[in-house]
């Protein structure tokens, strides 16, 4: 493991124990090693080429350590990010220089935050912004400039923990769907854990998210979770020979197995009308 691995693997390993209580080691260096490997092939660009969005300039709203920005440069694709962590831009720039990657990466990914993004009015054709929603200080703000920066015609995906589910994905705990603070405060003081992570949290729910969207004129959106879930349910009417309500119950069964140990999602693709 080089220099600039470690690096990253003990931000992560920092973070992660002091905000949240994590300790798992291997868990830390799956992360790590997902964050830091730029050359593989990225299922969020598969996303993005699979819809032919990836032909015009593309933003990153909160680029993390920019793993998918540079996969997208790699590509030659038009990408940016912007990103306000300090650590996460320095170990950006690092990787870089010691990558010899091209001098110019490092205008494409910039310093700021989402409810004041650093770009143009109309300046991106693709905006997306993943598992960050549940961490900024105004998410209508962050929505508003996102599309804000958008062109007419162009796309905005949202992608963030929905918290009606009961399943917390930075704790890694099971959790009360939209937990009173104070409570989940003594909740995870009772576990043992930290607090502080808790307080950089916003109970983001699809249907929060939906309301603020409602706001905008000239918009279309589609929920592609409750897209997925028909799929589903159709798939397994298919497979099995089912009727539909039973088909219904059935993937109900499915999600109660899983429900306290893995998160639900808001998952919204929006267009931005022309006229």
């Amino acid at each position: 493991m080089n220099d600039l691995k470690k690096f990253l693997l003990g931000k992560i390993t920092e973070d992660g124990t002091k905000h949240f209580g994590l300790k798992d080691p291997h868990y830390f260096l799956y992360v790590a090693n997902n964050w830091h490997d730029d050359h593989v092939d990225n299922w969020r660009w598969r996303e993005v080429e699979s819809h032919q969005d990836h032909h015009g300039k593309v933003l990153d709203m909160a680029a993390g350590v920019g793993t998918f920005v540079l996969n997208g440069l790699h590509k030659g694709y038009d990408v940016y990010g912007v990103e306000p962590e300090i650590w996460k831009l320095d170990y950006i720039k690092r990787k870089i220089k010691e990558n010899n990657y091209p001098d110019w990466y490092n205008d494409r990914i910039v310093q700021g935050v989402g409810e004041t993004l650093p770009f143009p009015d109309q300046y991106f054709d693709y905006v997306t912004s993943y598992q960050t929603l549940e961490h900024v200080q105004d998410v209508g703000k962050c929505i508003d400039d996102m599309l804000r920066v958008l062109k007419p015609g162009g796309k905005l995906k949202l992608h963030a923990p929905d918290y009606r589910s009961w399943f917390e994905p930075h704790y890694l705990l099971p959790f009360v769907p939209m937990m009173n603070h104070k409570l989940a405060k003594i909740y995870l003081t009772l576990l043992g854990r930290p607090t502080s992570g808790l307080d950089s949290l916003n109970w983001t729910t699809t249907p929060k998210l939906l309301q603020h969207l409602s706001r905008h004129h000239g918009i279309r959106y589609i929920d592609l979770t409750q897209l997925y879930k028909e799929r589903n349910i159709t798939k397994i009417q298919q497979d099995y020979r089912l009727p539909a309500l039973l088909a219904r119950l059935v993937y109900r069964v499915q999600q109660v197995r899983k429900m306290f140990r893995q998160e639900t999602h808001i998952n919204l693709v929006i267009w931005k009308s022309t006229s």
